[in-house]
């Protein structure tokens, strides 16, 4: 009687093999949650601490620019969709539109952050002048660094993608950058509101 030989991964079909980027990704979001989940529920003990209910947190003199932040928040959900368009056409291994929809997803991500950027400019609120200014750079600094890891996870994904690997085989790296950039957008969703509509 002979043993049967045990298949190793390399013997499995593309779609059954283990995703060790797609569950060490897993992993990562579910930290950044318990991170941004703790930080928002810092903040707000810290305003029920600070102020009475229903009045402001805000420095005097301190303009929130809630146009420049809407948009911030609405070019991000953006950025989301187009990196849904990179897992779908990646999907179907067309490379031409997968590489065009990281470009623009990239493009998106680096325009919601400059908004952020550009709304702490026009502020003028120097860091350290208070309590809420502190926080508030605290929180956007972590939505913007993690659209910043984001956007470089997406970048090095379409590397391999230029390099052949597409459909079936090639999704789960790509998925995975696009699960993080999906997770980042909801962070700092969750973030902006905590900080500039909350206040």
């Amino acid at each position: 009687m002979q043993a049967r030989a045990v298949p190793t991964v390399d013997d499995l079909p593309a779609s059954r093999r283990p995703n060790s980027l797609l569950i060490a990704t897993g992993l990562t979001v579910a930290a950044g949650v318990m991170l941004v989940a703790g930080m928002i529920g810092i903040v707000l003990a810290l305003r029920n601490q600070a102020e009475a209910p229903g009045t402001s947190w805000v420095p005097r003199g301190v303009r929130i620019p809630n146009a420049p932040l809407g948009m911030a928040v609405f070019t991000a959900i953006l950025s989301s969709i187009t990196a849904q368009w990179v897992v779908w056409s990646n999907r179907r291994q067309e490379r031409g539109h997968t590489l065009v929809a990281v470009g623009i997803t990239i493009v998106l991500g680096v325009a919601w952050i400059n908004m952020v950027f550009f709304s702490f400019n026009f502020m003028e609120l120097p860091i350290g002048s208070s309590q809420w200014a502190n926080i508030a750079y605290t929180l956007a600094g972590m939505g913007v660094a993690l659209g910043m890891v984001a956007i470089g996870f997406l970048a090095l994904m379409a590397i391999r993608v230029v390099g052949g690997e597409d459909g079936v085989e090639g999704l789960p790296p790509v998925a995975s950058a696009v699960f993080f950039w999906h997770f980042s957008v909801v962070a700092f969703i969750a973030l902006w509101y905590a900080v500039f509509v909350v206040k």
